[in-house]
């Protein structure tokens, strides 16, 4: 089955974009990489083709992401490391996070969409309403039950 990975607009101001590009480039691929469970469980010797680097790079990019991150000033969870080897591959250490933070933007979304289309029932309503009584009121007239001032 594929795999859907959000990424927030917020990356490019986060401290993973003050890398070289073969960091930012491994960690995206291992994003896009990642199962339900946010394990990258792309054998090591296959990250190279995957995220189109050479060895080296890879060595090195794996070597930032799994460090604690010296760029951001902030406290971060896990001291800002972005990875952690674990059995099978690579673990991503904020993904459950930005899974919830989907997870809440997604339902944001469906309220709104929902809150609107209410919005819209209902002022059909009220104006299927309106022309409902207009039609009554000329009818009594038409029946002679109502005069034109009364209209």
């Amino acid at each position: 089955m594929a795999n859907y990975t959000p990424i927030f607009s917020q990356i490019v101001d986060s401290s993973l974009w003050k890398e070289e590009k073969h960091v930012r480039l491994l960690f995206i691929t291992m994003l896009v990489c990642r199962d339900f469970d946010h394990v990258c469980r792309v054998p090591d010797h296959h990250l190279p083709e995957k995220a189109k680097l050479d060895d080296k790079e890879v060595v090195q990019a794996l070597k930032v992401l799994a460090s604690p991150d010296r760029k951001c000033e902030i406290p971060q969870p896990f001291e800002g490391r972005r990875i952690q080897k674990v059995e099978g591959g690579w673990l991503i250490l904020n993904g459950e996070h930005y899974q919830k933070m989907m997870q809440l933007y997604n339902k944001r979304v469906r309220w709104a969409r929902n809150k609107k289309a209410q919005r819209e029932k209902e002022k059909h309503i009220v104006k299927a309403a309106g022309s409902l009584a207009e039609q009554s009121q000329v009818q009594r007239y038409a029946d002679g039950e109502i005069t034109k001032d009364q209209l």
